[in-house]
């Protein structure tokens, strides 16, 4: 039996599983939950706002990682977002920024992967777009204040979609190529220990376990999804595929309890996929869910089970409308409950972060009712970035 409930049958006494207006934090306004368990807040800066990652530190602050975005002359100009709140909500700071441009309102600087080092620094790895349409990727030290310490620039079209700290002060990053993926450890002076490159395979996601081995979850463009374990050095253990994956959301791996690895795709019949592999990469159980769903973020908690970030479309016709969706499973893959967030325009689940206790879901809204001719790009519409705060020891 788990430690707590579920944190997802909330919604059922709480505030309910649907939402028929635009701003999720409305219903919790509109209610009168919010408290320091429960709580609702939306950022707004300069019209479409997303969150890409997100943490939670052991002084119980919630870092929060995305891009700005604002409209430029021949497209959209974005700006790299770092922020941070309390875990009541309270904002501590927000940074915005941009990297290298020589005209910096017509590009693009986007946040995708976000970790904690040991000494409460974060890392913060992202990619730049020019007016030309060259991409190249960046890392970031930032300390707990917001303040940026260091940087540096991946060029060659190579950028990166995760990151993760080992036990020691090094970290690794996963990404990918103009055709194909690579991975690189570095020193926490940014040093590269060993670096490689993989043509056909986009990775997306690293676990690190506390023994130093390196798994790291992509796809193969002719195979689908595959996973990878590598020694501490950077020395091939075993690759393993497990079948075709839709072209929509990431292959996520986290460590899983008892030395397995828990595994968050989208299958090529685009269902949310959930897989737990042994220490061989052996298939221990997988579980299948949804219709139009993809995952975008994974939550491992030990005596607790997984925690899966996604979205999923509406099934009506003619309806442009999708919901944050999170989903419940116990250890064994079964599923426990779902949530969907969402309003009258496109909701998707982002990242999530915490504890059962304090966990924290992050999302965005697009409102396609709202226009504005600023766009050039023609999209005309605005997005908010939200954060959730749920306590899972609520009875």
């Amino acid at each position: 039996m788990n430690k707590y409930p579920s944190i997802l049958l909330l919604c059922f006494s709480l505030f309910g599983c649907a939402y028929n207006h635009l701003s999720v934090c409305d219903e919790f306004t509109k209610e009168s939950i919010i408290s320091k368990e429960v709580w609702c807040k939306e950022i707004k800066l300069k019209g479409w706002e997303t969150a890409e990652g997100a943490v939670f530190s052991k002084n119980n602050n919630i870092f929060i990682a995305g891009s700005s975005q604002r409209p430029g002359l021949y497209g959209v100009s974005s700006e790299a977002l770092l922020l941070s709140l309390s875990e009541y909500g309270e904002k501590k700071w927000i940074n915005t920024f941009t990297f290298h441009f020589d005209n910096p309102d017509n590009g693009e600087t986007t946040a995708n992967g976000l970790a904690l080092l040991n000494n409460g620094k974060l890392i913060l790895t992202g990619r730049t777009r020019d007016e030309n349409g060259i991409h190249e990727g960046w890392i970031a030290l930032f300390e707990p204040s917001g303040d940026i310490v260091s940087k540096l620039t991946t060029a060659g079209g190579r950028w990166f979609e995760d990151i993760t700290v080992t036990n020691g002060s090094d970290f690794v990053a996963v990404g990918a190529l103009q055709a194909g993926g690579i991975i690189t450890k570095y020193s926490d002076s940014f040093h590269i220990l060993w670096s490689m490159e993989f043509p056909p395979i986009r990775w997306s996601s690293v676990a690190i376990t506390k023994e130093g081995e390196i798994v790291v979850a992509g796809n193969d463009s002719l195979k689908g999804l595959v996973v990878m374990s590598l020694s501490s050095s950077g020395k091939k253990q075993w690759r393993k595929f497990y079948g075709k994956t839709s072209v929509d959301g990431a292959q996520i791996i986290k460590e899983a309890p008892k030395g397995t690895f828990i595994i968050s795709a989208q299958t090529e019949d685009r269902k949310l996929w959930l897989l737990n592999i042994n220490s061989k990469g052996e298939v221990l159980w997988e579980n299948k869910r949804g219709v139009d769903a993809w995952p975008n973020d994974l939550l491992s908690i030990e005596n607790y089970g997984y925690i899966v970030c996604a979205v999923e479309l509406e099934k009506k016709r003619r309806v442009r409308k999708s919901n944050a969706w999170v989903v419940h499973f116990n250890e064994n893959g079964k599923m426990l409950a779902s949530k969907y967030y969402g309003g009258t325009g496109a909701s998707s689940c982002r990242s999530i972060a915490g504890t059962p206790e304090k966990l924290f879901i992050t999302g965005q809204t697009i409102d396609t009712s709202v226009k504005s001719r600023n766009f050039a790009w023609g999209n005309e519409s605005f997005s908010t970035l939200w954060v959730i705060r749920e306590n899972a020891n609520s009875e």
